[in-house]
């Protein structure tokens, strides 16, 4: 039974983040509490994860019904990651609440931003985004189909937004992923999208470099063999001394079984540099990771998203 501080994983959110400051990335849980909703702290311990600590219980004013995204950030700039709430308004759009990461127990929500403007479904990433040394947010809306984008600059202590500077006609917001990362090592990120390649199998993958607006779309590959169905792309560094950005994806086995798009096995990692052009550079196997997975897709909804 889901009650009191039992964790069930069909009800719970997870976030990734250095939430205590030592370096390492711990694993948040978020999940419904009685009157609230609880964040449990999973702390890296260097080979697993502890057990869960209660880092914070909000008031019934905050539940996971009302949240629209958590997303973790420093958004402070004192080298642990805080927890944004996106929390949907009862007139319309969105606040932007931030709990700051004082170690334990994390801060209460503060209310960092009125976004009334976005619209309810928006998402999120964290960035760095031009006009700010600290982490903000990029916020990506359906506009008609298309991906339209805004700039949310943090001071700190609050959250400053440049609305819609970016719509992106060539895409389709609800069929693009996004992630955002210093490409060419200017200090402002710039943005990788992914968009289906024509049915199930198939990436094309774009970017756009980041300023007070974004550039135009850059096709920087088409990658027919990627299937973007089962794609979760992220930006890395190799080092902290490196300034040039590496894009990483799963790999995985799939197949076709009837009407059903079937994946299983082991996954691996592979990754493509990005060259200065933005481009990407051939295909490197990192390995397989250990655990298997199964899942299958009907292929209807596979087919429409090539449409």
């Amino acid at each position: 039974m889901c009650q009191a501080d039992t964790l069930c994983f069909d009800s719970a959110r997870f976030l990734l983040g250095d939430f205590d400051g030592d370096g390492r990335a711990d694993l948040m849980v978020v999940a419904p509490r009685e009157n609230g909703t609880a964040f449990w702290l999973l702390k890296n311990a260097g080979t697993h994860f502890e057990a869960p600590r209660l880092w914070l219980q909000t008031s019934a004013d905050f539940t996971p019904d009302s949240a629209q995204q958590y997303v973790a950030g420093n958004f402070t700039g004192d080298k642990r990651a805080d927890v944004m709430i996106a929390q949907k308004r009862k007139d319309s759009g969105i606040d932007l609440w931030v709990m700051k990461s004082n170690g334990m127990p994390g801060a209460a929500p503060a209310l960092w931003l009125d976004a009334r403007t976005l619209d309810a479904s928006a998402r999120f990433l964290p960035a760095r985004v031009d006009g700010s040394p600290l982490i903000g947010l990029i916020a990506m809306e359906d506009v008609n189909g298309t991906l339209a984008l805004s700039q949310i600059a943090s001071t700190g202590s609050a959250f400053s937004a440049s609305y819609r500077t970016n719509t992106v006609t060539q895409l389709r917001a609800g069929f693009t992923k996004i992630v955002a990362g210093d490409i060419d090592g200017d200090g402002i990120d710039d943005l990788v999208l992914l968009e289906p390649l024509g049915g199930a199998t198939g990436t094309r993958v774009w970017t756009m470099k980041g300023g007070k607006t974004f550039d135009a779309p850059h096709e920087s590959a088409m990658l027919p063999q990627v299937s973007y169905a089962d794609s979760m792309p992220t930006l890395i560094h190799r080092d902290e001394h490196d300034t040039s950005a590496t894009l990483m994806l799963f790999k995985r086995a799939n197949v076709r079984l009837q009407e059903f798009y079937y994946s299983g096995g082991a996954p691996s990692l592979t990754g493509y540099d990005f060259d200065t052009a933005f481009d990407l550079g051939r295909v490197q196997i990192w390995g397989d990771l250990p655990g298997l997975f199964s899942e299958s897709l009907w292929l209807k909804s596979l087919a429409y998203w090539g449409k």
